[in-house]
């Protein structure tokens, strides 16, 4: 059998307690972590939105402005 590969920072143990948290929802739980995520997604359009009108760019050049910072934060983070 051939050795489990995971993402970076990811192991077995990670991935256990990911599912055992998953696993132990309740319906209430899980939908209060949806409507949560997606609150969080709703104010990364309005940000994103905001820095389009604040530097006069197009929301889609706004977007590739994000994803570059981020990608500089991930790398810097290892």
């Amino acid at each position: 059998m051939s050795k489990q590969k995971f993402p970076a920072g990811w192991d077995e143990q990670r991935v256990r307690e990911v599912l055992a948290h998953y696993e132990s929802q309740s319906e209430d739980e899980q939908f209060a972590e949806i409507e949560a995520a997606r609150e969080g997604l709703q104010r990364t359009f309005e940000k994103v939105d905001q820095y389009a009108a604040a530097h006069g760019v197009t929301p889609e050049e706004a977007e590739a402005a994000v994803e570059e910072a981020m990608e500089q934060v991930r790398r810097r983070r290892g």
